[in-house]
């Protein structure tokens, strides 16, 4: 019997996007070997900071979250990268056994890549938007002081992780990250087109040249889109196979079934 988990997450968060393309394109390549209930998360509008998702889900406040029963999993995941390895232990399809330690490497790269950074470079006051949004609910004197505590180390983590990310210094620096980490993937893919994918014909719809998405895919796809919808196309620049690879990608079943015609961003961004 499969076993059942729920994915906490919110339409318009980059990293819940790569882990619901993550599941897509490994549900595509295999049977389904565990059965993932959806539960949406409205941080548009205070979803993250009500109390039994401070107290119950991710003290963090953010998305997305995998849970299941203690026998399945001794904590909730919080990550996008590790959901990505506990679902890889499922879908071996995800690491491919020749390139799984250039894609370990690879992600780990991409992820140290800050999504906030190059997403609100233009709007500072989203840090001080987040703030004010816990301060509203802690000024509610009948809220219970196991919920308070709550706010109050998710005020920190806001602090701690989301104006120091749009200092000038930080978002050259993760602009920087960003195109190197593309120039790499432009040599991948450029390297592919001279060789021949896994059913021996030559060129490569996915980086590696493999028949389905690896998790590499699943999660570079979204990045892309995630910079054409902020403005940020110009990154592309120079970097043809990309932009091609991307578009290709947005093409399929998996991605407009993740995102059904949603952009990466939230409305009232653009």
């Amino acid at each position: 019997m499969a076993e059942r988990f729920t994915l906490f997450y919110n339409d318009y968060s980059i990293c819940s996007i790569m882990v619901r393309f993550t599941i897509a394109v490994a549900n595509q390549a295999q049977s389904a070997h565990v059965i993932i209930d959806e539960q949406p998360v409205d941080i548009q509008h205070g979803g993250q900071l009500s109390e039994f998702y401070l107290c119950e889900v991710n003290p963090k406040g953010t998305v997305p979250v995998l849970k299941g029963s203690k026998s399945q999993l001794e904590a909730a995941l919080t990550e996008s990268l590790e959901i990505t390895y506990f679902l890889a232990e499922q879908y071996p399809s995800l690491f491919p056994n020749r390139q799984i330690d250039q894609i370990k490497t690879l992600l780990a790269e991409l992820h140290d890549i800050n999504y906030f950074s190059l997403t609100y470079t233009h709007k500072p006051q989203r840090a001080a938007d987040m703030e004010n949004a816990v301060h509203q609910v802690l000024a509610d004197p009948k809220i219970s002081n196991h919920y308070r505590s709550a706010l109050e180390y998710k005020l920190k983590v806001i602090r701690a992780t989301r104006a120091p990310a749009l200092t000038k210094e930080m978002v050259e620096t993760q602009e920087n990250k960003a195109l190197a980490f593309l120039s790499q993937i432009e040599e991948l893919l450029a390297a592919s087109e001279t060789g021949k994918d896994e059913r021996g014909t030559g060129g490569a719809f996915w980086i590696f040249g493999t028949t389905e998405a690896t998790a590499l895919d699943a999660h570079l796809v979204p990045f892309i889109a995630r910079l054409v919808d902020v403005g940020r196309g110009s990154m592309l620049s120079g970097k043809n196979r990309v932009l091609a690879y991307a578009e290709r990608a947005w093409e399929t079943h998996d991605w407009k079934q993740v995102m059904q015609g949603r952009k990466t961003v939230y409305g009232t961004y653009l």
